[in-house]
């Protein structure tokens, strides 16, 4: 296998050569050359696994293209780029405060908002998908020590549909992924659910989803200039109509200043909660300006493909 590239004038090309059928035959797969086949590709920013994330909308192909692998050799490439860089402002910190008998949360999972949002909030990428508190991507929780608080968690309980099997839970870690990394240093907070000490908590799956209406505008170039101008463009979506999983946490003593929520199966889902003594317990709430009465109309066509893509990882199939 031959990997080159070269990076020039803000596009990434990447050559790639392999020999037709390959001795890796548990992995590599067989190029055809007799007819065309299709490929499956994944094009994103890495996670902290070193694995491809979930792609951006921006330029994604909605739709299989077979390859001919067996025709003359010729550069038949689109272009890559339209000549116009779109500006897209990221979304503020959104902080929700466990004070003054407000102390219940409903955890959902909802569209990470590409790099406007869950990026831009944590500097890591996603999976596409994010948790929402309270209907807000990814807000910082602020949580008084010896006070419950009630989770309401909706990010799915069917085990053998790993993209609708969030278990939300408390952890040391900034990433999560528990089940998956098996991190001999993180430490799991435990919860409750009905009385009985737990890692997790499952519940229905209900996912706060783009309009098609959205997403075709945003192909055509629209940006939202905040979080709520975007969310106005959601809708929430339960697979059951049957009440949350309730799972409550105590903040105490020994709990740190700053731990955690996320997935327990998937890495960067969540984000912060910070814990404080009651009488270091914040005085004044951060508020994160609302953009909705702003003149949003400016709209230019999407940035290409290769501009956003950073890394490139290839799997084929027959």
């Amino acid at each position: 296998m031959e990997v080159d590239g070269q990076f020039t004038d803000g596009i990434t090309r990447v050559s790639y050569k392999r020999k037709l059928q390959t001795e890796e035959t548990g992995n590599d797969k067989i190029y055809k050359t007799d007819g065309p086949q299709q490929i499956v590709w994944s094009v994103g920013p890495l996670n902290t696994n070193n694995e491809a994330a979930k792609h951006y909308s921006d330029g994604r192909i909605t739709a299989p293209k077979p390859i001919n692998f067996g025709r003359e050799t010729a550069n038949n490439c689109p272009a890559f780029t339209t000549g116009i860089r779109v500006e897209k402002p990221d979304f503020l910190p959104h902080h929700l405060y466990g004070s003054n008998g407000r102390t219940v949360f409903e955890a959902e999972i909802g569209q990470s908002g590409s790099e406007q949002g869950y990026l831009a909030l944590t500097g890591n990428p996603s999976w596409g998908i994010a948790w929402y508190i309270n209907g807000t991507l990814i807000p910082e929780l602020h949580l008084m020590r010896g006070t419950t608080y009630t989770f309401r968690v909706a990010g799915g309980d069917d085990i053998q549909n790993g993209a609708q099997y969030h278990p939300l839970y408390l952890t040391s870690s900034p990433d999560g992924g528990f089940s998956a990394t098996q991190d001999a240093n993180e430490t799991i907070y435990q919860g409750q659910v009905d009385g009985e000490n737990v890692d997790f908590a499952t519940g229905v799956y209900c996912e706060w989803k783009l309009t098609e209406q959205s997403i075709a505008a945003a192909a055509n170039g629209a940006v939202a200039s905040c979080f709520e101008e975007y969310k106005m463009d959601l809708y929430l979506s339960c697979n059951e109509d049957q009440p949350y999983t309730e799972y409550t946490f105590t903040p105490d003593s020994d709990t740190p200043d700053l731990l955690y929520y996320q997935c327990y199966t998937h890495k960067n889902l969540g984000w912060r909660i910070h814990v404080y003594d009651e009488d270091k317990f914040p005085t004044e709430e951060l508020v994160a300006e609302d953009c909705t009465t702003a003149d949003n109309s400016a709209q230019a066509p999407a940035i290409g493909l290769a501009l956003l893509m950073v890394t490139y990882v290839l799997s084929f199939l027959i």
